[in-house]
């Protein structure tokens, strides 16, 4: 159980979503012709078809590395692989993956201007829940630390969205049923 308390309005843990695949978030942008140009999440797939890596964990001793994929395509985490691979050690989320096919993965910054203090991972286990049955993991970064990517591919670099796009992705978030 998250922090705090349990999810979702009716008082109790995982009351919607499914395993199978479906229409994600990245799939609903996608349908508006404002796609995703980076789609990351441990928790689940963000595109119904989605069927590759979340997240890489990483063991603290020994130093190797896990892929964490999903159950299903567009489904949730498969955390039994973490939970398998972490055991009896502390294990680290060193990259999340980006899920919209851009390759615009998340990292952990180095030292420099945005991240002043030697890096620190997430902690893989640190907010663990269940949704619909499947026990997954957040994210938690230390206050201080910061991720990296480059977010390159499909982004604006300068100027403004024209206001037919920026109508678009309004128009998706009220399609999606975000804020009610």
């Amino acid at each position: 159980m998250p922090p705090g308390g349990q999810i979702g309005s009716g008082g109790t843990s995982g009351s919607g979503g499914t395993t199978t695949a479906g229409t994600g978030p990245c799939d609903i942008f996608a349908a508006g012709n404002t796609p995703c140009v980076a789609a990351h999440g441990t928790v689940r797939a963000l595109l119904g078809a989605y069927d590759g890596n979340l997240y890489q964990v990483t063991r603290t001793s020994g130093n190797t590395t896990k892929d964490i994929g999903v159950l299903s395509p567009g489904g949730f985490a498969n955390s039994a692989t973490q939970n398998t691979f972490c055991t009896g050690t502390t294990c680290t989320i060193t990259i999340i993956y980006d899920q919209s096919g851009k390759n615009n993965h998340l990292t952990q910054a180095p030292i420099g201007q945005r991240n002043t203090t030697a890096p620190k991972e997430a902690d893989a286990t640190a907010l663990p829940f269940t949704i619909s049955g499947h026990k997954v993991y957040g994210v938690h970064i230390p206050v201080g630390n910061t991720a990296q990517g480059n977010f390159y591919e499909g982004v604006m670099t300068s100027g403004a969205a024209s206001t037919a796009t920026a109508q678009a992705v309004q128009a998706n978030i009220a399609a999606a049923g975000y804020g009610n």
